[in-house]
């Protein structure tokens, strides 16, 4: 997050995204160091008990031992717990900052109706979603199994611009770097360069068939119009139509209201699908297509087409129940050789 992303996410959060890993960083350094310091303490202890011939120890020394085992198995909480102050000092961040970073991504021990807890957590809204450290009330903080921030930053950024005037802006961003960072991906998975990006191209209008659009058409511009595919990769004689879908599932999709995630998936897996298989029936029918300046692209070498719809939200199993997309009208057949589509 660079440039003016970076400089509005300091304006609405109250910290930038170097500050964040910063602070992230030195919370798995206080966790390691103060584990490790636990551990040597006991070594320390044990070494010289061994070195003693494991006779009786003085009583300074049981305890210090007795103090290690303690911290690292029995009671971790005070070894792992820390403050923002403590880490200020290690990141150089001002102590606002950090108590910021903290109290975004922490819950407290807080007394709540059991039974609401648990419709909570069914409904989608459980409070380890965002929050990955506990905090006591009194400024110290400890940390759970994950890094804070894990699979939840995004949300909680895109929750605070949503109603800013700066949304437009970073929604423009979001879909860009989406669009590079899955070419990227993609080139590397599949060792090869993207053959075209972001490319315009001629698709038929309404009702016009796309046998219109071949090589010998002249009147371009009159049965089709001008759309744009995201990448399009040519690997011999396979071609692989990209499109990415920058937007993320509602809360309310996630919580399971089934209208909300019905008009999510149409607008990702369902639009993506139907671009898709606008350029793969060019490629397939007309062997190939007229670009945005008029010139025609020969694809007459393909024997084979496949297409990747890459979704900015993890849609887990969903992504490859192909045959329950397709039953439920979200994606359709509209190719000769049956669905190609995979989601990512």
């Amino acid at each position: 997050m660079q440039g003016p992303i970076k400089e509005e996410l300091a304006s609405v959060l109250g910290f930038n995204y170097a500050q964040f890993v910063g602070i992230r960083e030195s919370i798995r350094e206080v966790y390691l160091d103060n584990l490790q310091m636990c551990l040597s303490e006991l070594g320390e202890v044990t070494e010289d008990w061994e070195v003693g011939g494991r006779s009786n120890q003085r009583p300074d020394e049981i305890e210090r031992g007795r103090k290690a085992a303690t911290d690292v198995f029995i009671y971790p909480g005070s070894r792992a717990a820390f403050t923002a102050e403590e880490l200020a000092e290690r990141t150089g961040t001002e102590v606002s900052v950090v108590a910021t970073v903290l109290d975004l991504f922490s819950t407290n021990f807080a007394t709540c109706d059991p039974v609401d807890s648990v419709r909570h957590f069914l409904d989608g809204e459980g409070p380890f979603f965002r929050a990955s450290l506990i905090s006591d009330g009194a400024g110290n903080f400890v940390t759970l199994s994950m890094p804070i921030g894990t699979d939840c930053f995004r949300h909680i950024v895109e929750g605070a611009l949503k109603e800013t005037p700066m949304w437009a802006r970073y929604d423009r961003q979001r879909t860009r770097i989406s669009e590079t960072l899955s070419v990227e991906y993609l080139e590397t998975i599949l060792q090869t360069k993207a053959t075209k990006t972001g490319f315009k191209y001629y698709a038929p209008k309404k009702n016009i068939p796309v046998a219109r659009l071949t090589s010998a058409a002249t009147d371009i511009t009159s049965i089709g119009k001008e759309v744009e595919a995201d990448a399009l990769f040519l690997i011999e004689d396979v071609a692989i139509c990209v499109e990415v879908k920058g937007r993320s599932i509602s809360d309310g999709a996630k919580r399971g209201h089934v209208g909300r995630l019905s008009t999510d998936l149409e607008r990702t897996i369902g639009e993506a699908t139907l671009q898709a298989h606008r350029l793969e029936a060019l490629i397939e029918q007309n062997q190939g297509l007229w670009q945005a300046d008029r010139t025609w692209l020969s694809l007459d070498h393909v024997r084979e087409i496949r297409s990747i719809a890459v979704c900015l939200d993890d849609m887990g199993p969903l992504a490859t129940a192909l045959d329950e997309l397709i039953r439920s009208d979200i994606i359709g057949m509209q190719n000769s050789h049956g669905s190609s589509l995979c989601t990512i």
